[in-house]
Order: structure tokens, then C-alpha cells, then sequence
């Protein structure tokens, strides 16, 4: 039997808080009618709900919603993280020597 191939872990940074508090927005219920205004109701079925803090599904009206509210971008919110790649590689940027 031969084994298969080498998986690639691969982590993310859910950096939703920082840019919550950035606007002096403190829990997921702050956030509620910021949603609301786009359409999204209830917030506790996002998974942003205190007691989740890295939601493990994100619907992407929810993603395009918490961009607007901030005036940020996916990767504002989400950072990939993976072993042994530079910040830079990690982000799609051309790596020179």
C-alpha cells in the first residue's frame, strides 16, 4: 500500500474583533443592526455570536456585510497561516531572493 500524498496544513486568523473594536463595537450585538441595515438578521445564526469566536462556516452575504460595515476586505478579516510561508507568499506576493 503506498501512502498518499503530504497534506498541507493550512490555519487562518479570524480578525473580526480587532476590527470591531476599531469602531468601538464590542460584541455581536452591537453588530446587529449594522447587519441589519444590509439584511442580514439574526447575527446568532452567523456564528458570531460571543461564544463562537472564529466561525467555522461564513456565509459570503455575512462576509460582504462585515467588509462594508468596516470599509475592509476578506483578507482585512481572515489571514491565511500556513507553516514555513511567509507572510508575503501567504497573501499571493511574488517571492524575490
Amino acid at each position: 500500500m503506498t501512502a498518499g500524498p503530504a497534506r498541507t496544513q493550512v490555519s487562518y486568523q479570524w480578525r473580526l474583533r480587532e476590527i470591531m473594536a476599531s469602531r468601538s463595537l464590542l460584541n455581536a450585538t452591537d453588530l446587529e443592526p449594522l447587519l441589519a441595515e444590509r439584511g442580514i438578521t439574526p447575527v446568532l445564526g452567523t456564528g458570531l455570536a460571543a461564544g463562537h469566536p472564529v466561525p467555522e462556516r461564513l456565509s459570503l452575504p455575512v462576509l460582504a456585510a462585515l467588509c462594508d460595515i468596516r470599509d475592509a476586505t476578506p483578507a482585512d478579516l481572515i489571514t491565511n497561516q500556513r507553516p514555513g510561508r511567509s507572510p508575503r507568499q501567504a497573501a499571493g506576493g511574488a517571492v524575490t531572493p
